[in-house]
């Protein structure tokens, strides 16, 4: 879809969406599937292609974001070599996954002192990194939710997976009270087990998880 990028465009993008500038060449807005809106700018140069982050809705407006990508694509144009710039605007825009976790480890779970710590920091490297680890925050959806509990469903059973949809949703919900614009991607009906099941196997839900917090 081309249109001109104003505020009016961008909140109308839906999760997956992306909308290219009629006014700028390679400008576009794209809608992450976490509901965040980005902006980038695509293009070639010396026959290899390229795409230059150049911030988030709402920290940049979509006029600026258009100045941003005239500015960039002057440069290139100009034969600059922007990739070491482009590889810094994204780790600055997309922490990954690991890094949250690392995050809510050391600042939530040792801080708290729960005695189910070394089950949890277990329990994500064990069956969350591998899958997500290395997945910006921002671009983390429910498809790849799912299908890492589908594996831990597949080898381990669902009443595991409901424990590693615990530790991830409780990690997700912390960041997202640390971040203005961040929303979990995690909803109801994720769960591998009915409420009946879990009561009898004794599948922690969130608050009983994190519930043994010293006073």
């Amino acid at each position: 879809m081309r249109n001109r990028i104003t505020k009016r465009v961008v909140d109308a993008l839906q999760p997956g969406a992306s909308v290219a500038d009629s006014e700028v060449r390679g400008f576009r807005a794209r809608c992450l599937p976490s509901g965040i809106v980005v902006y980038d700018l695509r293009g070639s140069r010396a026959g290899k292609r390229f795409t230059i982050a150049l911030g988030q809705h709402g920290r940049i407006t979509p006029d600026q974001a258009r100045d941003l990508a005239k500015q960039r694509a002057g440069q290139v144009a100009g034969g600059q070599d922007l990739v070491a710039e482009r590889t810094t605007a994204k780790t600055a825009a997309a922490d990954t996954v690991d890094a949250l976790l690392d995050q809510f480890l050391e600042r939530y779970v040792r801080k708290q002192g729960l005695r189910s710590a070394g089950e949890i920091e277990r329990a994500l490297k064990v069956y969350v990194r591998p899958r997500i680890g290395s997945v910006p925050v921002l671009e983390l959806g429910r498809r790849a939710i799912v299908e890492m509990l589908d594996a831990v469903e597949d080898n381990h059973g669902p009443v595991q997976a409901d424990r590693v949809l615990a530790y991830v949703r409780k990690a997700l919900n912390w960041h997202a009270t640390r971040d203005d614009h961040f929303r979990s991607p995690i909803v109801r009906g994720m769960s591998r087990t009915r409420p009946l099941e879990r009561a009898r196997t004794r599948v922690l839900d969130d608050q009983e998880t994190f519930r043994d917090v010293k006073p």
